[in-house]
């Protein structure tokens, strides 16, 4: 975060990156903790946990096998399985 509350930093050009290649529109949400955000993860309120480690996953995640963890990439959640 810089000093005017914005992102920065690898996980801004993440991001950034995303929008542009889908043409979506992205919002940040903060959490006060990490299980918070695993939390809005498993609840659908968030579609993205940028970075986590797999054994954070293992730990915040529980079984929810519609949680994807990609090493050194994002977590995110599959609204749609197959």
């Amino acid at each position: 975060m810089d000093s005017n509350q914005q992102l920065q930093g690898i996980t801004a050009e993440y991001l950034n990156g995303l929008k542009k290649a889908l043409s979506i529109e992205i919002s940040v949400r903060y959490f006060a903790s990490r299980a918070g955000a695993f939390a809005a993860l498993r609840e659908g309120t968030i579609d993205l946990i940028e970075t986590s480690t797999e054994a954070e996953v293992k730990v915040l995640g529980g079984d929810d096998r519609r949680l994807h963890f990609y090493p050194n990439r994002a977590l995110f959640q599959d609204r749609h399985p197959a």
